[in-house]
């Protein structure tokens, strides 16, 4: 086994082991970037790694910040106009002088208001 890798029978220095290892972490972070891009629902970041190396994924770079700072400029000024035009609201808590019936009658129903508070049994029902 030594004969095929000699570079592996070799000690290591402590600046290779360094850097092999930070190679591996950069291999399963790059993993972990690409999967959480092709599950994540914000869009653009799958069109991004799809996107071939050079102009191309620049291109969908620029247009991805600039979403995003269109996005982060509409949601602020939005929140702004929010805060800045307050909604009053008026309860009154006065009770109003007209009896309430306790069954509500359908306007297609063959029995009328007239008729409910003529009945005794259904007055006081």
């Amino acid at each position: 086994m030594a004969d095929e890798r000699p570079e592996l029978s070799r000690r290591l220095s402590k600046r290779d082991s360094r850097v092999i290892r930070d190679k591996e972490k950069v291999t399963k972070l790059g993993e972990k970037l690409r999967t959480l891009g092709e599950r994540s629902t914000f869009h653009g970041i799958d069109v991004l790694l799809e996107a071939s190396p050079g102009w191309p994924r620049r291109t969908v770079l620029i247009i991805l910040i600039i979403m995003c700072f269109t996005c982060i400029l509409n949601v602020s000024h939005l929140i702004a106009s929010f805060v800045n035009m307050p909604v009053s609201t008026v309860i009154n808590d006065e009770k109003a002088n007209f009896t309430f019936p306790i069954v509500a009658i359908c306007p297609d129903s063959p029995f009328s208001i007239e008729r409910v508070s003529q009945d005794e049994e259904l007055k006081n029902a």
